[in-house]
């Protein structure tokens, strides 16, 4: 006896191709957290910005995760869980790769003293470390802002297992 074959993903619609609009959200969405950031006088509220982006990416990794269920069947969580590392780890590595180097290099400069905040970025728990839980509170240094790749990889880890058992359900 045959498993029953799944229905090819469809060939347009939601789930197939890239969605160039969204594209252009998520650029408004970070350049609204840019200015709350350097002009924030003249952009209150602009951190909202950061909740468009949470939800527009994981609107995103949920299409993603739904293509290769209807083509396949299953999701490779090994392949998925290496291309959100691929995408995101790179530039946080090499960040954090001057900053232990320049650091103490230049003491005067905003990267000294932030080698201790180094493993909570690469290891995505920076969001941990700024409530306080393996650290003191970050806010405003340099690997601050890392606290958003953990949310966004904490999430990649928990919600393709949960829509996977959704999905069998």
């Amino acid at each position: 006896m045959s498993a029953p074959e799944r229905p090819a993903a469809p060939g347009g619609g939601l789930i197939s191709g890239r969605k160039h609009a969204l594209d252009g959200l998520r650029t408004i969405a970070v350049a609204g957290v840019f200015f709350f950031h350097t002009v924030t006088e003249l952009v209150p509220g602009g951190s909202i910005g950061v909740d468009v982006f949470f939800t527009l990416s994981g609107f995103v990794i949920t299409l993603l995760i739904m293509k290769e269920y209807l083509a396949t069947g299953r999701l490779r969580l090994g392949i998925f869980y290496a291309k959100r590392l691929a995408r995101l780890w790179p530039a946080l590595l090499a960040l954090c790769g001057v900053i232990v180097t320049v650091g103490p290099v230049f003491p005067a400069s905003k990267w000294a003293g932030q080698e201790s905040y180094v493993l909570p970025a690469v290891g995505f728990v920076m969001n941990l470390a700024r409530i306080g839980l393996f650290s003191e509170s970050i806010a405003g240094e340099t690997l601050g802002p890392a606290w958003t790749l953990a949310v966004e990889e904490q999430f990649y880890l928990v919600w393709p297992l949960l829509l996977l058992v959704l999905l069998r359900f």
